[in-house]
């Protein structure tokens, strides 16, 4: 979709990024076989979906760090894991390349 920019006409272009989100939202819900809610409440919450994230990967360095992990063993990469299994435990397996892709967008 296409508009010509005219003076004062800022709440049309407003309406057409609009749509055009709307219709990329509901291409990704389409391609993760979910609906568009879904993914907007996933967008909507990325920060807090994303924080989480970082305050398991701390927990879980604290872990470790008491647990002293086995030689040969990268602890940053091995809480990273358990934090990203963490999220797809709750969130499914396709909210790993689902938030790249908002976060992309």
């Amino acid at each position: 979709m296409q508009y010509i920019p005219r003076e004062g006409n800022e709440l049309f272009k407003q309406q057409v990024e609009a749509y055009g989100d709307s219709l990329r939202l509901a291409s990704l819900a389409q391609q993760y076989g979910t609906r568009t809610p879904d993914i907007r409440k996933i967008d909507k919450n990325k920060e807090s979906i994303n924080n989480e994230f970082d305050k398991d990967v701390e927990r879980y360095m604290e872990i470790y760090k008491i647990q002293k992990l086995p030689s040969g063993i990268d602890m940053v990469s091995y809480a990273k894991n358990k934090a990203t299994s963490d999220l797809v435990r709750k969130y499914g397996k396709g909210i790993i390349p689902l938030l790249a892709e908002l976060k992309n967008r």
